[in-house]
């Protein structure tokens, strides 16, 4: 074995699989899983899981040495034990533990953090090493450009996260140019290559969050190297408009360019109105539990209960993050985490403007630079797991720079090369053992298609191995259950909705799915069901997420079908309500009104369904409610509103024919 760590094979290893690490957490997608995003995870922690073991062989070889030690270890420990206290009283745990589908930043995340926390720390000892993990995450960078261009189409694709990575690439990059390096002409324009590469695909993009962080970087660029050359605050001005201008230029060429419009389309899911519901709903989530937060990555299991009402493009989705990095931290691991991670930041940005940029300008200029894109950009961005690294990445090299010049570190015992090789080989193993749930998501990837194609033995086929391989995602037993249904084999979907829904019972469409495919085995003459099962699925889809208009709906048709229609207009008035216009929520409240036994109840629930939104179909049913109470004045008023608002009703006709003109 090699004499001192500092020469070692296995702090070099330890550098290399740093930076794979984490250009694949920037890189990485899967577009035939249910989840193209869950490749990024499984490869993270497995790398992870090696690179653990190789600090593990480390620290047998060479003591504990290795590691620096700083303040800034602490409070990486303290952040790291407020994230397991908030996971233990979270809502769902076992998103807690290995974070919601689509965004997968529980436990496990901050674990392997923690892992790539303590080898950057220990094992980045000069410039060389920090050549390769930047020039390994900018051919990350420029192949996820590359694809995006390319497959813009791509459900993979998510803009706010790539938005993000662009922007801490662009920092980067305009770090390293304001670095001194005389000795490195190439490489500093290799940087503003990359600078210009990823200010053009930004803009491509067009998100919020990646401009504010482009912004946010020509500023704090400006100020590095002011301290770096001693320059005085009119060059700091200067500087900084030429920046600007030059962002604005470049901006407005590429934005009548044809690269804008080709991706500008992946922006358009969400708009500001909605980005201002989902922060009411994570502020209103926040005020119920401040302190330890709702779990680590379960903002889907407490948005549901606080969604704002009156925001139809939201009605459908259940977003998995909050849209500012503040807000996320706050209701995930609560405000002590945020405190501490606040802290954290602050703690390792003064390291690296004070030591950093006098020791290595050429890491901490760019960290710095990089790191301001990341917060301003986060702002008003999504987290993803595609960036959230970079605070562990900033927050590790300043610990490194810390350490300063030290004597050699030689070896304190003799390890045995087998003992070495049976803990990476076992590390090995287990990192393998992710490959089984990355096969899980792309068996219900296949059954998702499956079941669009009509395929119900193949959508089964494939469902039943995701559930198998891994069956603690809510998701893969959704799959199954819309399998199930398309065979027509509702106990085997209720089953599988069931399953679902216990696994994550935050989610209504669960709920919703399970009433829905009972109903059917009631309907069927199912002596194993009752009503009351059927409704009380439904009413759980209501109870968790009561601000959507889609469960009060399905609740309404299952409690038509069970002929409970009190309930079924009451929830049909609630979903109008919560959606008015909605011609198919309309028509439930109208079936279940007509079929009321109590028609001034009835008229009554339809008139303020009319103040709502007045229609041609409510005007009608308040007619023929209007005849049941031999109210033929008004049923006669109804009827002719109702021809003025469509002019070929039938209906309206047949009742004013039915009344004699």
């Amino acid at each position: 074995m090699d004499m001192t760590f500092e020469h070692s094979a296995l702090r070099r290893a330890m550098v290399v699989l740093v930076s794979l690490n984490l250009a694949g957490l920037a890189l990485l997608v899967d577009p035939t899983g249910a989840d193209p995003l869950y490749l990024k995870s499984a490869f993270g922690l497995g790398t992870a899981l090696v690179l653990g073991a190789l600090i593990v062989v480390a620290a047998l070889r060479f003591g504990t040495r290795i590691f620096v030690r700083t303040r800034i270890n602490v409070f990486v420990g303290a952040l790291a034990l407020a994230t397991l206290a908030s996971a233990l009283q979270a809502q769902s745990t076992y998103v807690a533990a290995f974070g919601e589908q689509g965004s997968y930043l529980g436990v496990t995340f901050t674990v392997e953090m923690l892992v790539v926390y303590l080898a950057i720390s220990a094992s980045f000892r000069d410039v060389d090493d920090w050549r390769i993990l930047f020039g390994t995450i900018a051919v990350a960078g420029l192949l996820a450009i590359g694809y995006a261009l390319a497959r813009p189409e791509f459900r993979s694709i998510d803009p706010d996260g790539l938005g993000r990575f662009l922007a801490v690439l662009f920092g980067g990059a305009l770090g390293f140019a304001a670095s001194p390096r005389p000795d490195a002409p190439r490489a500093r324009a290799a940087a503003v290559a990359l600078a210009i590469v990823a200010l053009i695909a930004a803009i491509g993009l067009a998100t919020r969050g990646t401009l504010l962080g482009f912004a946010t970087a020509v500023v704090v660029a400006a100020l590095v190297d002011a301290r770096l050359h001693g320059r005085d605050r009119k060059t700091v001005d200067s500087y900084l408009l030429r920046g600007l201008v030059a962002v604005t230029v470049v901006a407005a060429i590429v934005t009548v360019s044809p690269l804008a419009g080709r991706v500008r389309d992946l922006t358009r899911a969400i708009n500001v109105g909605d980005r201002g519901a989902l922060a009411a709903s994570a502020l209103a989530a926040l005020a119920d539990r401040p302190l330890l937060g709702h779990g680590p990555d379960n903002f889907a299991a407490a948005y549901p209960l606080y969604r704002q009402a009156g925001f139809p493009s939201l009605d459908a989705s259940l977003p998995t993050s909050a849209p500012s990095w503040p807000l996320e931290i706050a209701l995930t691991i609560g405000l002590v985490g945020l405190v501490l991670l606040v802290v954290l930041l602050m703690i390792a940005g003064r390291s690296l403007w004070l030591r950093g940029l006098a020791r290595a300008p050429g890491v901490a200029g760019p960290i710095l630079v990089a790191s301001a894109a990341y917060l301003g950009s986060g702002l008003v961005s999504f987290s993803s797991l595609a960036t959230e690294w970079w605070p562990w990445l900033a927050v590790a090299a300043a610990a490194a720079i810390e350490r300063g010049p030290t004597d050699a570190v030689a070896p304190v015992r003799n390890l045995p090369r087998v003992v070495a090789r049976a803990i990476v080989g076992v590390a090995l193993v287990a990192a393998l053992s992710g490959l089984v749930a990355v096969r899980a998501g792309e068996d219900a990837g296949r059954a998702i298609h499956a079941v669009a194609d009509g395929r119900p033995e193949a959508a089964i086929a494939a469902a039943r191995a995701s559930v198998q391989e891994d069956s603690g995602r809510a998701a893969h037993w959704n799959v199954l259950g819309l399998a199930e249904e398309l065979a027509g084999d509702w106990p085997a979907a209720s089953d599988a909705y069931a399953a679902a829904a216990r696994r994550a019972p935050y989610v209504a469409d669960y709920w919703s799915s399970l009433a829905r495919s009972r109903a059917h085995e009631l309907a069927s003459g199912s002596t194993e069901v009752s009503a009351e099962q059927v409704l009380d699925a439904a009413r759980r889809a209501v109870a968790a997420d009561p601000n959507s208009p889609e469960p009060n709906a399905v609740l309404a048709d299952v409690a038509s079908l069970t002929g409970d229609y009190d309930l079924a207009l009451q929830a049909a008035a609630r979903a109008v309500r919560l959606a008015p216009g909605r011609a198919e929520y309309e028509q439930l409240a109208i079936a279940a009104a007509i079929a009321l036994s109590d028609p001034h109840a009835a008229a009554n629930t339809i008139d303020e369904l009319l103040a709502l939104h007045d229609s041609a179909a409510l005007r009608v049913a308040r007619a023929k409610l209007a005849l049941e109470t031999n109210d033929r004045g008004v049923a006669r008023d109804q009827a002719n509103r109702a021809l003025q608002l469509d002019p070929e009703n039938r209906e309206a006709r047949a009742i004013l024919d039915q009344l004699g003109r």
